[in-house]
């Protein structure tokens, strides 16, 4: 009698082969016969033995991840032309919240080439009123945060307590990057530098200055993002590095 329990870790294009012995209408003897035959093929399975000795993750990954801010910091503006809109406007104002996609290709940490990170983009819209209410509802399975504040008020950076308070009591400390928006103002007129590092350094965050006029660094904070996703998913995963 086969016990799947006793089967080493494989592939998907072998569990789907083998499964399909398993099912199948053969007698036992004969069956059992297919099986070992198909499960000795496995010895020759890159795939199969990277899974094996613990060298093998996903060249795809999916994860959620939300951008948080006060409405000040336009967070909306700034992230709009950098992600694709999944749902239409009336879906937004029932939920409370904009979901779109980011696809992005990263290094993988395991050292045999990029992955494909399709990312699922929540920004919340809902107010500090709220979230208590909601944080469960909308935080729930994030793997990272995008923290956007108005870097035109010195305010700006205290709200980034807020926020991620609501995210690491629903998630634990996922990673997350700060964006600065400084809406086009001068040096003068906007949040120090200092100020901004000393915030950062708190959450072990990476910050990025950017502007709703010309969009810079965005792109480049989403890549960070989801490296430290990657990353993580990676250290979890038990992984062993190619040397």
């Amino acid at each position: 009698m086969i016990d799947l329990r006793d089967l080493p870790a494989l592939c998907g294009d072998h569990i789907r082969r083998l499964g399909e012995i398993y099912r199948s209408l053969f007698p036992e003897p004969e069956k059992e016969g297919a099986f070992e035959a198909g499960l000795r093929e496995t010895a020759d399975c890159v795939s199969c033995r990277e899974r094996r000795t613990g060298r093998y993750l996903s060249p795809r990954m999916k994860a959620k991840i939300c951008v948080v801010g006060e409405k000040s910091s336009e967070k909306s503006k700034v992230l709009s032309p950098f992600v694709l809109d999944n749902f239409d406007d009336k879906y937004i104002q029932t939920i409370g919240t904009a979901v779109s996609k980011k696809r992005l290709s990263v290094k993988d940490p395991g050292g045999s080439g990029q992955m494909e990170l399709n990312l699922t983009v929540w920004n919340i819209l809902y107010n500090r009123g709220y979230r208590e209410l909601m944080k469960e509802a909308y935080f729930y399975g994030a793997r990272g945060a995008l923290c956007v504040v108005d870097g035109t008020r010195k305010s700006g950076l205290d709200a980034i307590d807020d926020w991620a308070s609501g995210l690491f009591e629903v998630n634990g400390n996922i990673a997350m990057a700060i964006l600065v928006n400084t809406k086009g103002k001068s040096r003068d007129n906007i949040v120090e530098e200092t100020e901004v590092a000393a915030k950062a350094k708190t959450y072990d965050a990476p910050y990025f200055f950017t502007s709703t006029e010309t969009g810079e660094n965005v792109e480049l904070a989403f890549h960070n993002l989801a490296e430290r996703i990657v990353a993580d998913r990676f250290q979890r995963s038990g992984v062993t590095k190619e040397k």
